[in-house]
């Protein structure tokens, strides 16, 4: 059985990302990749690939390294749930609209709004449960998406 096609783009700088979005499980980009959902059968993988479709969730490749690309607005236990059940929790994750992700592979096709990048980095500094950090951090300055996409600070 062949493996879907999927949404994959790569540039010249060895960085590739391939999203799940509308594919059973991800299509290997490259040699020792990890599908996203390694029994496409079970309903807790379908569940999880959902969850993951859902969300943008992508598989990259970032300097010879597989890493999971989730939405610094959309992250949270069900995503890591998600990873878990598809056995994709060991795996680095990094956030798509954070530093250092090429900027092609910043089109967003999911609802929400990327944080404020001062949230983005306190994130980063909390990666067991970033999401409290972002909740709490965005509650504190009254962040209401929307109301602030002129720019992100």
């Amino acid at each position: 059985m062949g493996i879907p096609a999927t949404s994959d783009s790569s540039d010249n700088s060895g960085t590739s990302v391939t999203s799940v979005t509308g594919s059973p499980y991800i299509q290997k980009t490259g040699e020792g990749i990890p599908s996203l959902c390694p029994d496409p059968e079970r309903s807790d993988f379908v569940r999880a690939r959902y969850i993951l479709n859902r969300a943008g969730v992508r598989i990259m490749q970032r300097d010879g390294v597989t890493t999971i690309g989730v939405w610094s607005d959309l992250d949270g236990p069900e995503i890591r749930g998600s990873l878990l059940t598809s056995k994709n929790d060991q795996l680095p994750v990094c956030y798509l609209d954070g530093v250092g992700i090429p900027v092609q592979y910043k089109s967003r096709r999911v609802a929400g709004e990327p944080v404020p990048m001062s949230v983005l980095a306190e994130m980063e500094r909390h990666p067991a449960t970033p999401w409290t950090v972002r909740d709490r951090t965005l509650k504190e300055i009254g962040w209401v998406p929307g109301r602030h996409s002129g720019g992100r600070n």
